[in-house]
């Protein structure tokens, strides 16, 4: 389709100079026949006059006697005519000329064939009217078909390769099976409500899947231990969200995923960790997970003690507002959740 966005660069008038065709052979002609690139000239009501050799094999015609004389409008969609109509209007009346846009053009049988086109005023001894050359661009239409599905089975790969991730640290601990799924799920939710953007819940959601990852660099000894953590112990487990970092940071694409593995556990009022972050120096993204995060963890059975009843989790998250959440999340987490 004719692409209105694409820049349409008015012609100075007085610098301005139609093609004028001359009378038998001429260089013009010479070029015409030529050209690589398809070239249809038509009078102001869209009569075609002529058509060269290429755009005759690029809408499939014998020769240029089975275009010339039909209508332009023969060989652009219907849904087009409105804007097609008015593009030329422009060329005509403004001395206007179109550059480079892209759009959908009609064989003689009635394919769709794409092509990029541009259209200038054109000036003939007996009429008026407009030339348009054309470059049939099927050939590049699917090489971005070809890169738009490379990028798509990409993409889905590494989705894959990050839920296995996620499973594979799960087998390690039978107690938080399906946790990882869980927040996962319900972080992407959360944030779909407080209207994160596409881009942003693809990075949230990978980040949620590898939230713990840095959990394989914990002995079992005290992951799985049933009992209360030690001092040392603990400041073994508050290096997980570093390991995480560490592990994830070289990978380019999921760079912009680490807020949530790495500041997870941070708190609103600043005693959390690894770094002690307060109040919105936390990632959004590290925010939203944190209250997720919890919930599941209290309404779920772990080594160390059983699940809470769903109303204490509830009030309990209520009293941890403002301190070890964000007091603005809360609200929105309880409401829908």
């Amino acid at each position: 389709m004719f692409d209105e966005k694409k820049p349409i660069q008015p012609l100075d008038r007085q610098t301005i100079s139609y093609n004028f065709v001359p009378d038998g052979k001429s260089q013009f002609e010479q070029l015409f026949l030529l050209s690589p690139d398809g070239i249809l000239i038509a009078r102001g009501d869209g009569q075609i006059e002529m058509a060269n050799p290429r755009v005759c094999f690029i809408l499939g015609a014998d020769e240029p006697s089975c275009l010339v004389g039909k209508n332009i409008l023969h060989f652009i969609p219907k849904e087009m005519h409105e804007t097609a109509l008015g593009l030329t209007d422009m060329v005509l009346n403004n001395s206007m000329q179109i550059s480079m846009a892209e759009m959908e053009f009609l064989t003689c049988d009635q394919k769709s064939v794409p092509v990029e086109v541009s259209l200038a005023p054109f000036l003939a001894n007996q009429y008026r009217g407009f030339q348009i050359i054309m470059r049939d661009i099927t050939e590049r239409r699917q090489s971005e078909d070809y890169i738009l599905k490379a990028n798509f089975e990409l993409n889905l790969a590494y989705k894959e390769t990050l839920d296995g991730w996620g499973r594979a640290l799960e087998l390690r601990d039978d107690e938080t099976e399906g946790h990882t799924r869980r927040v996962t799920e319900a972080t992407v939710r959360l944030a779909m409500i407080m209207n994160a953007s596409v881009e942003e819940i693809v990075h949230i959601r990978r980040g949620a899947l590898l939230h713990d990852i840095g959990k394989i660099g914990i002995p079992d000894s005290i992951l799985l231990k049933p009992g209360p953590l030690t001092e040392e112990e603990w400041a073994i487990m508050k290096m997980h969200p570093v390991f995480a970092y560490q592990l994830l940071s070289p990978i380019s694409y999921l760079k912009p995923a680490l807020d949530i593995p790495l500041y997870h556990h941070e708190r609103w009022d600043g005693s959390g960790y690894p770094k002690g972050l307060s109040g919105k120096d936390i990632p959004l993204a590290a925010r939203i997970f944190a209250i997720i995060d919890v919930w599941d963890a209290l309404l779920s059975n772990r080594p160390y003690r059983k699940a809470w009843p769903r109303e204490k989790v509830v009030q309990y998250i209520t009293e941890q507002s403002g301190i070890q959440f964000d007091p603005d999340i809360v609200p929105v987490f309880l409401k829908n959740f």
